[in-house]
């Protein structure tokens, strides 16, 4: 069932960035920032993409209803407090592993997620992060304000369990390396692998350090995550904040 929004949920969503990695630009693109938009009204939407994509979506978005929005490229993404390019997050990955790794744009694109608290511009203290490639068709809960004033966020448990048992025990694996802790799982079944989240800057920054004091590495937190896919096959940055 559709979650009917009231005036004062909208004005909170309002209030908030939605951050959308972006592999490439596709036939699903338009439909993904357009139900945003309608469903949630943010502040911005903001993509982070391939320069090459970036120049396509800055020359076809003006055509869509989808409110202001803003193209960051993902070479240079980093730069900023960092001074770390593309191409230094790529030394850091093992091309010649063997056995089923990812790719290294997916956990770049992890990376993007979590560095949006950092590295963009004016972020809403309280962002969206959503995967290019899910096209909500109807509207979930993201906020709700309770009688005492405060607010309270959600996600929508979309995957009913993990696609397999070794991403559940790689995720598992990777985490308690990062950070020493056990991935916690919803309480009514599913898994918080949520292809979208909504992240407090605050604690964002505050597991990032932990990842340092955890591990020990004196390397800058994305380098730190990237050299991690050479001992791990997976990460979740959503189950990790989750959890």
């Amino acid at each position: 069932m559709e979650h009917v929004c009231n005036d004062i949920e909208m004005s909170i969503t309002g209030d908030m960035d939605f951050i959308v990695p972006l592999k490439q630009v596709g036939l699903i693109t338009r439909a993904v920032l357009e139900s945003i938009r309608l469903f949630y009204r943010p502040k911005r939407i903001i993509v982070v993409t391939a320069k090459s994509e970036a120049d396509i979506l800055n020359k076809l978005h003006i055509f869509w209803d989808v409110g202001p929005l803003i193209c960051l490229e993902e070479e240079t993404f980093f730069i900023k407090n960092y001074n770390i390019s593309l191409n230094d997050l790529l030394k850091e990955y093992d091309f010649d592993k063997p056995g089923d790794k990812r790719e290294p744009g997916w956990w770049i694109q992890q990376l993007i997620k979590l560095g949006s608290s950092t590295q963009i511009d004016g972020i809403s203290p309280v962002y969206v992060v959503w995967d290019g490639d899910l096209v909500p068709i109807r509207r979930w809960r993201l906020c709700e304000v309770k009688p005492n004033k405060d607010v309270d966020y959600y996600i929508a448990i979309l995957q009913s369990e993990s696609r397999s048992e070794f991403n559940t025990t790689q995720y598992a694996k990777c985490m308690e390396a990062l950070i020493e802790m056990t991935p916690v799982e919803p309480i009514d079944g599913g898994t918080f692998v949520t292809h979208h989240m909504v992240f407090h800057s605050k604690y964002v920054k505050e597991m990032l350090e932990l990842m340092n004091q955890t591990t020990g590495e004196n390397l800058p937190w994305p380098k730190l995550i990237m050299s991690y896919s050479r001992k791990f096959y997976r990460f979740s940055e959503y189950k990790t904040y989750a959890t």
